[in-house]
């Protein structure tokens, strides 16, 4: 069986969009689209163009990095839950499960939207989420590590511009954020009864956070060669259903191939994917 890729999402899709063939995977940014009103106040119950045979949703996950990436006015740390104890340090201490909440309520729209789409698309469709890259870890080059994209709607570094000379949070911290926000996106995947792309491993450095190779040049979003592994995870989804991509003619010279030339391509073994009975 041959199918038709459909990715659906906000600013992490365009990693997917440069380095996709557009003959075979479409790639709809919500943020983007001329034909749509602002993401926020769009109608996600409405189609948004022919269903595909798969859906893969890109949504939000900025929420850690937005509060946790630059330090605050009273840098804090958030507790272990099996630990359960105070860490040592004059950093004022948040609880684990305080954190949780707190990140699920800052959600509540995000899961709203993929709710939506899910619904519309489900019915029709295999539909998947793909899960954001976790934070920038240590940057070679700490002058760009603010660069904005010109492509990503994230208003970077105008949304820190005024608390930048406070400077970073450690690692620990941004991969401690991002975790919890992950732990509470496959709950809800799996309460939604759809599966999870995880963050490619081999995209993330040592500590777990977004390697410099893998990075577009702001904090939070992957470059060309990061979405070249993500590609390559969505066709490893649809190999486990039994099916590959249709092929088109590409601008008359024959089919095209799952990853353009202004990618670079991965190596040949695809990135595990996670379905929820996994987690």
């Amino acid at each position: 069986m041959r199918a038709r890729l459909q990715v659906i999402g906000t600013s992490h899709v365009e990693a997917i969009r440069r380095a996709a063939d557009h003959d075979k995977v479409e790639v709809i940014n919500l943020d983007q689209s001329e034909t749509l009103a602002a993401s926020a106040k769009t109608d996600l119950s409405e189609p948004l163009v022919e269903t595909a045979d798969f859906v893969f949703l890109a949504i939000g996950g900025v929420a850690p990095s937005i509060y946790g990436l630059i330090e605050s006015d009273v840098p804090f740390s958030v507790g272990d839950a099996k630990a359960g104890q105070i860490p040592e340090g004059s950093r004022f201490f948040i609880a684990e499960q305080l954190m949780r909440d707190f990140l699920k309520y800052q959600q509540v729209v995000r899961y709203e939207r993929i709710a939506q789409l899910v619904e519309r698309y489900r019915s029709n469709a295999t539909v998947a989420c793909i899960a954001p890259p976790p934070p920038r870890g240590e940057s070679r080059d700490r002058g760009s590590f603010m660069s904005p994209d010109p492509y990503v709607r994230l208003d970077t570094p105008g949304r820190f511009r005024n608390i930048l000379d406070r400077g970073f949070t450690p690692p620990g911290l941004r991969k401690k954020l991002y975790d919890i926000d992950m732990a509470l996106f496959r709950d809800f995947c799996c309460d939604l009864g759809v599966d999870l792309i995880e963050a490619p491993n081999s995209a993330l450095d040592g500590l777990g956070l977004l390697d410099d190779d893998f990075s577009v040049g702001d904090p939070v979003h992957g470059n060309a060669r990061y979405g070249a592994l993500v590609i390559n995870q969505m066709l490893g989804y649809l190999a486990q259903h039994g099916v590959t991509l249709r092929t088109e003619p590409s601008n008359g010279s024959g089919m095209g191939t799952a990853i353009s030339d202004n990618a670079e391509e991965p190596g040949t073994n695809r990135e595990q994917i996670s379905g929820q009975a996994d987690n």
